[in-house]
């Protein structure tokens, strides 16, 4: 799960990087962020595997860039709360009524008897 602020960042950054890289420079000057958390939430990301660095030749770091993980985080989270409502919301509802629909149906069936 992603803390707010790195969603964002994350959305930002999907949206402006056009399959090139941001420069981290230029990072600061736009997104409205202080250097320091804006480099934690950078870190944070790449952690994760939401961004990798861009280097040259050299080894020098250029900027960002999104993975595809970056671009799919909303789906996969969507799939998440779905799977989560199922296990833990639909399915109990849909034992408990069955489960009551069985002991009524004993329940007449004794009574018939």
């Amino acid at each position: 799960m992603l803390p707010k602020e790195c969603k964002k960042l994350l959305d930002y950054l999907v949206e402006n990087s056009q399959g090139d890289y941001v420069d981290l420079g230029d990072l600061e000057d736009i997104y409205p962020l202080k250097s320091h958390f804006l480099d934690a939430y950078v870190r944070f990301l790449i952690e994760k595997e939401y961004l990798v660095y861009v280097k040259n030749d050299y080894g020098a770091i250029l900027g960002v860039t999104p993975t595809a993980q970056a671009f799919s985080y909303k789906e996969m989270r969507f799939l998440e709360i779905r799977s989560f409502l199922i296990r833990s919301i639909f399915t109990p509802i849909a034992v408990s009524a069955a489960t009551t629909l069985i002991t009524l149906l004993i329940k007449e069936l004794v009574s018939r008897m």
